[in-house]
């Protein structure tokens, strides 16, 4: 009796650390911190305590004992694990799900060989429960480790019947699994049923591996579609910066030429007395200077041909553009997680402001550092308001494939760096705010 309490206890302790120990490493995040594990602690805790409730007190409520231990993954998972939002919600129901299939498919097969019954199995101590426990906790761990090896991939699920797709079906295949252990407990464990239990449990199997495709290869297809329009915004920048280089070589060959013959014409009024006319030049020659921007000139070659470009741009539209950086050193591990920030919110202010008044166009960009985060904020002045006429940011334009997906990759990239995208509007402008840890 007292063997068969421990090795209870036992399964119980092994199933609470591996349930809640799958969902840590699947989510794993840079660099464990002392908050992670007192959560994870805490999790494996509660589950092994309501394991041995339902293990000595009530082993009969099936249904109820998992949606406990479903409950408690899935707070753990949403509430302390960082990562995509729907692979948070559908994990805790999919690692789960396995574990049953498992559990169900192997009980029942071994029901059937042995001609014990299911319930004998399941709560009568034997050397074929032992078997079963041996094996089932076993087949579960090493599905887990497969998973966890072949995780190469970030979901990105992007449209939001993905999501529902992806959380509906888990869910469905428990209900389904636990109706299967609901019609044989009904039917007092018949064996001329078992086949069609088993048949059932396996295509759980089959749904549980479909689903897990499904969510890889739509994650692997969005993540394809995002570098190549990343792809595409780089060959574009470098093209802008091009030229927009070339454009500012001859300006400034200009302006020194220009510059170089009034210097000439106000010696030679100086000269002559004619300080009247000495000063209108001078007066003239600043005006000249102040019609012409400076390129933008940081430490990182990247952030500066991004800024010169979304700068020229402005100016070509009439737009005042103010661009305040306090940290000129805005790196990122990838550089060009920088373009798609700054492009993008300055592309979307600038085609805004294209729209508008010549008296309202006006945007800014700031880039400081606070602590451990990059802080970006990109302003431009709104006629209405943005956010309570079009609230998700939708393009007006009308081939939506190619446009419209500037916000969609800043809040991938964001995503990235457990950073924020938040927008606001005060005093009559829009503001983007981008927080990004360092």
């Amino acid at each position: 009796m007292l063997v068969n309490i421990v090795i209870e206890i036992l399964t119980n302790l092994f199933q609470s650390v591996v349930f809640s120990g799958f969902l840590l490493l699947f989510f794993k995040p840079d660099k464990f911190k002392a908050r992670d594990f007192i959560a994870y602690g805490c999790t494996a805790m509660l589950i092994f305590a309501a394991l041995n409730f339902f293990t000595f007190y009530d082993n009969y409520a099936v249904i109820v004992s998992s949606v406990v231990y479903i409950v408690i993954l899935e707070l753990y998972s949403i509430l302390f694990l960082k990562g995509n939002t729907a692979a948070r919600i559908v994990m805790p129901m999919f690692s789960f799900l396995i574990n049953a299939v498992i559990s169900y498919v192997f009980g029942y097969l071994v029901s059937y060989l042995s001609g014990l019954s299911y319930y004998h199995l399941a709560t009568k101590s034997s050397a074929y429960r032992l078997l079963c426990i041996i094996f089932i906790n076993l087949a579960t761990l090493l599905v887990y480790v497969i998973i966890l090896k072949l995780r190469s991939t970030e979901l990105k699920l992007i449209k939001k019947s993905d999501i529902v797709a992806f959380v509906l079906i888990p869910l469905l295949s428990m209900v389904v699994t636990y109706s299967t252990v609901e019609v044989i407990t009904i039917t007092e464990f018949r064996s001329d049923i078992l086949p069609y239990l088993f048949l059932i449990c396996s295509s759980m199997i089959v749904i549980a591996v479909i689903v897990w495709h499904m969510m890889t290869y739509i994650s692997k297809q969005n993540d394809i579609k995002t570098k190549l329009l990343l792809s595409e915004q780089r060959e574009k920048l470098y093209e802008n910066s091009i030229l927009s280089t070339h454009q500012q070589v001859e300006q400034i060959s200009g302006i020194k030429h220009d510059m170089h013959n009034q210097l000439l014409c106000i010696s030679e009024l100086i000269k002559n007395k004619d300080y009247e006319y000495a000063l209108e030049c001078c007066i003239n020659g600043q005006k000249s200077l102040e019609s012409t921007y400076s390129p933008i000139s940081t430490q990182n070659p990247l952030l500066n041909a991004v800024l010169n470009v979304e700068q020229d741009k402005a100016v070509r539209e009439g737009i005042n553009f103010k661009i305040n950086i306090e940290d000129n050193m805005l790196t990122l591990p990838n550089n060009m997680d920088i373009v798609s920030i700054v492009g993008n919110l300055c592309d979307n202010a600038i085609e805004y402001l294209k729209g508008c008044h010549k008296e309202r166009r006006v945007m800014g960009i700031d880039i400081s550092r606070h602590n451990n985060y990059y802080i970006i904020v990109c302003k431009n002045k709104i006629e209405k308001s943005v956010i309570k006429d079009n609230p998700n940011f939708d393009t007006s334009k009308e081939d939506k494939r190619y446009h419209g997906r500037g916000i969609s990759i800043v809040r991938e990239t964001v995503e990235k760096y457990d950073g924020e995208l938040k927008y606001y509007e005060d005093e009559g402008f829009l503001f983007a705010t981008v927080v990004l840890k360092v």
